[in-house]
């Protein structure tokens, strides 16, 4: 009779989870993009984040495709135009 190696206990922790969170998290969420430095320039921009003060009180709002356009669109443009380029 043969009888199977019970694996270590670590290492069944360890895949349950990762399988647990792959499961209840494939996508995890979009963070703000907030730095704590929250003050709005003359031009209505936020100096740390560069979200307009509308975005950021709607960002809890936003779903991910909303948050993913701001994040890979709008603020790297407009840190560009603060850079002068």
């Amino acid at each position: 009779m043969q009888t199977e190696t019970p694996r270590p206990a670590a290492a069944f922790c360890h895949l349950r989870s990762r399988i647990f969170t792959k499961m209840s998290h494939p996508n995890p969420p979009i963070l703000s993009p907030c730095i704590g430095i929250c003050y709005l320039d003359a031009q209505g921009y936020c100096e740390g984040c560069h979200r307009t003060g509308d975005e950021i009180a709607r960002w809890i709002s936003y779903d991910d495709n909303e948050r993913r356009y701001v994040m890979e669109q709008l603020l790297p443009a407009r840190e560009l135009v603060r850079a002068g380029q």
